[in-house]
């Protein structure tokens, strides 16, 4: 059995018919630390701190709303946190930069206070970050070698889909799905369709969809029946989100028994059976789950391996901040950087608001 993955680019306004009626939006678990639409203007920066034993291990995620938008990461300690605030070189863990996503890990090498910072250093445009720091306890996780194919960190940007299509699939096959996004505040469109009614979905056509979910956070398929033989498809759709969406998924597959297959012959023999007084017991074998080769191939790659780098000179002097993005002003004669609550300027001293002559 053959199985593609296509990740497409879709801004169809469509009408589809939907075979069924869509559940409630499910209820999310909960990070260590999360927080959603955080907007860093532009040369601002948000930390967050945790105390970790030595050897403890905490799993991070951020994605910005969009794909054009990139941040600073990095992990240090309180005295690199300092020296990186007063614009001083500081050493840092899992540097990386300009990042529209990240899934990162890191083991704290002493037992002390950690901090997690994200840094807009863009300076024209604000961007807006999903964040979550978790021990990995509340995370969502499909384990792949379960599944007849799984994923764990899988993107869509607004308006994308991603179809994950079945060649060759039996007549009463078994489809059974799991699916989550990593955070509660973005929903996700679901469908099972034929590889003939996909092509309707991406050509703007009405089509026929079996399963249809509207905007879940979480959800699942339990053993959908393949109606007819033939290539079937299972399409993930972030339609009309807002922002980007991170999500896992498994799928499972499970061939029909050999009653659903020739059921037609056993009522034959039946039929024959009972006409010549003989009693036939049919032993029905369900068959275990099918199992790939490895995982599908996705687009796209993930993020650098984590390395200790180095930062030079790259936060502003004299700021101040507590956890939230700090604003900066900036000076109409000579053009220093100050801070939100600095009425004169530090380089020549004239008054920040006051207007050029």
């Amino acid at each position: 059995m053959l199985f593609s993955m296509v990740m497409l680019s879709n801004s169809l306004n469509f009408e589809p018919v939907y075979l069924n009626s869509p559940p409630l939006k499910s209820a999310s678990g909960d990070y260590d630390f999360s927080k959603t639409d955080l907007t860093l203007d532009p040369l601002s920066y948000y930390y967050v701190g945790m105390n970790l034993d030595a050897s403890a291990k905490i799993k991070i995620h951020f994605e910005t709303a969009t794909e054009n938008q990139g941040v600073k990461f990095f992990i240090c300690d309180q005295e690199n946190l300092d020296l990186w605030i007063g614009g001083n070189s500081a050493s840092v863990y899992n540097l990386k930069e300009d990042m529209h996503s990240v899934w990162d890990s890191f083991i704290a090498p002493s037992t002390e206070k950690w901090y997690i910072l994200i840094y807009n250093d863009g300076i024209f445009s604000s961007v807006k970050v999903d964040l979550y720091i978790d021990d990995g306890d509340n995370i969502p996780y499909m384990l792949i070698t379960d599944h007849t194919t799984a994923e764990n960190y899988q993107l869509l940007e607004s308006s994308e889909f991603l179809a994950i299509s079945f060649d060759s699939l039996l007549k009463g096959t078994s489809i059974t799905v799991e699916f989550e996004t990593y955070f509660s505040t973005d929903g996700i469109d679901f469908f099972i369709c034929s590889a003939e009614e996909l092509a309707n979905f991406r050509n703007d056509n009405t089509f026929a969809s079996f399963e249809y979910k509207f905007n879940l956070h979480t959800g699942s398929i339990n053993s959908f029946k393949v109606p007819k033989k033939g290539d079937w498809v299972v399409v993930f759709y972030a339609r009309d989100q807002a922002d980007t969406i991170s999500f896992c998924y498994s799928i499972d597959l499970e061939d029909p028994t050999i009653f659903e297959q020739f059921w037609y012959i056993f009522v034959i023999l039946g039929v024959v059976a009972v006409g010549g007084g003989t009693t036939i017991v049919v032993a029905i074998v369900y068959n275990k789950r099918k199992k790939m080769d490895g995982k599908p191939v996705v687009s796209g790659t993930l993020t650098d391996i984590p390395k200790d780098s180095t930062i030079a000179h790259e936060s502003p002097e004299d700021t101040q901040i507590v956890g939230e993005p700090q604003k900066f002003l900036f000076c109409v004669k000579c053009g220093h950087k100050n801070a939100d609550s600095d009425r004169f300027c530090k380089n020549c001293g004239r008054e920040i608001n006051e207007s050029l002559d």
